[in-house]
């Protein structure tokens, strides 16, 4: 008969076991660092373009002219300066007629 020789219980391979608080910490989202808030510097504007395009008048064209006639009317002929103070008027013929008589 065949001696025994002393059997070797197999050996099993290492788990790695981890704690449910490991595991919750691996599956856990990782956040992205907090970064300091961004502070706006005073920068001054730069200069709006200039237009080459002459401005559109604000009131019709009827109505600049209908002011015209009222105006000459009253005595008030010199068209350039009328149209003038229409348009930055805004067509008030009250502020027209107390600039002109302002003016005089």
């Amino acid at each position: 008969m065949r001696e025994k020789k002393d059997e070797v219980a197999p050996v099993e391979p290492e788990v790695n076991t981890i704690t449910v608080e490991e595991e919750k910490a691996v599956e856990a989202p990782v956040e992205a660092p907090v970064e300091a808030p961004v502070v706006a510097e005073e920068v001054e504007a730069a200069p709006a373009p200039i237009e080459s395009k002459p401005e559109e008048p604000v009131l019709p064209k009827t109505n600049i002219m209908e002011l015209l006639r009222q105006l000459e009317a009253m005595g008030f002929d010199d068209k350039p300066k009328n149209v003038r103070l229409i348009l930055s008027s805004g067509g008030d013929i009250a502020v027209v007629l107390e600039q002109l008589l302002e003016s005089e």
